[in-house]
């Protein structure tokens, strides 16, 4: 294992921290000092009312998406009622989450179908019915009219691909839902039954795009079996709506199978279980490049696991009270993976702080034994990481998305959690050598 190498994949771990500081910095000047430099009002409003995002290369997507929500839910009125705000707790969590164009259109049409199938169900006329749906639609056009002037300036690709994708999906959603109500039926169209399974089944965390060594993108989503499922319908209807619109609708049978086969062979879309979580994986790669990177999704997942559930930080200042400075802890919790602890006190009796009443020689293992344990994990965890993935940046987005579904460990907030994590790690990185090699020999 060359540590220089996976230093060198991982970069600086600390967030948003000055190096002589060990503080993490508040969430909200973490976003202030974002939204001074974007000047991105709309959003302003939104680190009002809820902790910031998390500080990676993800925030601005998902601050933009927030806006798109907001101006959504401003601009959609029918027959009165107005989409219903997310507050207090659900805000919190809701305002966390990454990025996912279809929880977008999910939202949507839950409301839309909500208002018209309920006025359909009370006797509605054609006409009103009719009238609801041209309410829907200008709705649907002035809120994403709204969304792009307010993000004039701060628009980057993955914002306007996400709306673009998302008003697909609405658009595709409401003419499903125009058809069920009216009894039109259309070739190739899935039945608003199945965005209804959507929307009703349990909810899915935003989505996040890792990119693998090779470049590839792939799409990674907490979700649950049935979420998985219904979504993989949504998926099709998309991708066939797209190629009904690329050939202005004009689709023979023969066209429809190709495309579909096409699909298939393109884009790989599995569900996984590993280390307690439940998620998606989204991409161009064969099954077996799928199942490597959802073994790391779980090799993470465990890492982040043993860190806050065994308090290994807390550990780690017990055992740096017993003498050691940082890097002699961690030579010490290296050797003692690799030797008897016998062998590995005989080979620190000369530390400059170490105590030589041999009474107390029992404690030093015992102490540093789940730190120990703990850098094992992380250093197969990292060279895992910097063979399957692009860059830290995946890595640490990774990281992002799954502290984020850790609800518990979030004290106090997001950002705070996350530097935790990631400061303790960079920590033991530090102390160690540039190459382990000999040790192992």
């Amino acid at each position: 294992m060359n540590v220089g190498q996976i230093k060198a994949f991982m970069g600086d771990q600390k967030v948003e921290q000055k190096a002589e500081q060990k503080a993490t910095v508040h969430p909200n000047e973490v976003l202030k000092k974002q939204l001074q430099q974007d000047g991105l009002q709309q959003a302003a409003e939104f680190s009002k009312q809820q902790a910031a995002s998390v500080s990676v290369s993800s925030s601005q997507t998902s601050i933009g998406l927030r806006v798109v929500n907001s101006n959504l839910n401003q601009a959609l009125e029918i027959d009165g009622q107005k989409p219903q705000e997310t507050k207090g707790k659900a805000l919190d969590e809701e305002s966390s989450k990454l990025f996912d164009f279809e929880k977008v259109a999910r939202n949507v049409l839950k409301f839309v179908g909500g208002v018209i199938r309920g006025a359909a169900d009370g006797g509605a006329s054609e006409e009103k019915l009719n009238g609801l749906f041209s309410q829907a639609r200008e709705g649907v056009s002035r809120g994403f009219a709204m969304a792009e002037k307010d993000l004039a300036g701060f628009m980057n690709d993955e914002i306007e691909q996400g709306m673009t994708k998302s008003r697909d999906l609405i658009d595709t959603g409401i003419n499903d839902l125009e058809t069920d109500i009216f009894g039109r039926q259309q070739p190739n169209a899935v039945s608003i039954s199945t965005l209804n399974a959507v929307a009703a089944s349990e909810e899915k965390s935003g989505s996040l795009v890792i990119r693998t060594k090779d470049g590839d993108e792939v799409s990674f989503s907490f979700e649950s079996l049935q979420s998985f499922k219904a979504s993989q319908q949504l998926s099709y209807q998309a991708q066939i709506s797209q190629e009904q619109q690329d050939s202005s609708g004009e689709l023979d049978q023969q066209s429809d199978t190709e495309s579909t086969a096409a699909y298939s062979q393109q884009t790989s879309y599995q569900y996984y279980e590993r280390s307690g979580i439940s998620f998606s994986l989204k991409g161009e790669l064969d099954e077996g490049e799928l199942e490597s990177i959802a073994n790391l999704v779980g090799q993470v997942q465990d890492l982040a696991d043993t860190f806050y559930n065994g308090d290994i930080d807390k550990a780690y200042e017990e055992a740096l009270s017993l003498g050691f400075d940082d890097k002699e802890l961690v030579g010490y919790a290296l050797q003692l993976n690799r030797t008897t602890q016998t062998e590995v006190l005989k080979t620190y009796e000369n530390i400059q702080h170490y105590n030589e009443d041999n009474s107390d020689n029992a404690k030093y293992g015992n102490v540093v034994s789940p730190v120990a344990q703990y850098l094992e994990k992380m250093m197969d965890t990292f060279a895992n990481a910097e063979n399957k993935l692009a860059s830290s940046e995946d890595y640490n987005a990774l990281i992002a998305g799954l502290i984020n579904e850790m609800k518990d460990v979030q004290v106090p907030d997001l950002i705070s959690a996350i530097n935790r994590f990631r400061s303790f790690n960079q920590t033991l990185l530090d102390g160690l050598p540039q190459s382990i090699e000999a040790s192992e020999s």
